[in-house]
């Protein structure tokens, strides 16, 4: 389809589990960040068809009282550091 970017699949997130489980809209998530970031970003980050940056990424976690890493992840990235 022309105009759509491919999305890194490898980066993987829990958005839509944790809106779920805290029962909250984009539209809350929008309000919570100060409506700096639009419902329908939130939209297209929980349906994985947008990355977003390292700053949206951190306000949507604040936003919902978690620690980004928890809401976003890089599926190959290990688990712990490696030993050096």
């Amino acid at each position: 389809m022309a105009g759509r970017k491919t999305v890194n699949r490898k980066w993987q997130n829990t958005l839509w589990y944790t809106m779920q489980k805290m029962d909250i809209s984009a539209l809350e998530i929008q309000h919570r960040c100060n409506e700096t970031i639009s419902h329908s970003t939130v939209t297209r980050i929980r349906h994985m068809q947008y990355v977003p940056s390292i700053e949206i990424a951190v306000q949507i976690a604040r936003a919902m009282g978690r620690p980004v890493e928890w809401v976003f992840y890089n599926q190959d990235a290990p688990e712990e550091e490696p030993d050096e």
